[in-house]
Parts: C-alpha cells; sequence; structure tokens
C-alpha cells in the first residue's frame, strides 16, 4: 500500500516452512499522520538444526537455545532476498 491512507491496519502472517522450505515476507506500507500500523510475522521452521553444528557450538560455551538460534539467524542472513 504506497497510495493514500494506511488508517487502522493490522496484518498478521503465520507461516510453517517444511524441512528444506523456504518462505519471504514482504509488506510495504506508508504511514503518516495518526495512521496506526501493526505488522507481526510468525514463522515456525518445521525441520531440523545440523546436530554436529549444535555440538561445536555447544562445546565452544553456548547453550542448547543459544546454539539454534545461532544457526537460524545465520540461515536467514544468508537466505536470498530477491530485491531487485
Amino acid at each position: 500500500m504506497l497510495q493514500g491512507r494506511a488508517g487502522r491496519l493490522r496484518s498478521d502472517y503465520h507461516v510453517e516452512i517444511a524441512e528444506h522450505g523456504l518462505a519471504e515476507l514482504a509488506v510495504r506500507v506508508r504511514g503518516r499522520a495518526d495512521d496506526r500500523i501493526e505488522l507481526n510475522d510468525h514463522i515456525r521452521l518445521n525441520g531440523t538444526v545440523d546436530q554436529t553444528q549444535l555440538e561445536t557450538l555447544m562445546a565452544h560455551g553456548l547453550t542448547s537455545d543459544q546454539a539454534i538460534e545461532l544457526v537460524i539467524s545465520g540461515m536467514l542472513r544468508t537466505a536470498p532476498t530477491g530485491s531487485a
């Protein structure tokens, strides 16, 4: 939405991604004055994180949750953006 006013806009995306799947969510909205825009993206990765990577990170002092978060963050940073 790039013309006019958003007014009140609420967007909730719930995406489930299978192993080896890919999802790209993109929203472009222009708000001004007293427009209220609320965007919520929820992505569930339904696959496995490589156990060897987790064990290596945990051997360096990370907890299991920290190791998983680091691996997923790295995957998200290296995912193709599709931008022109």
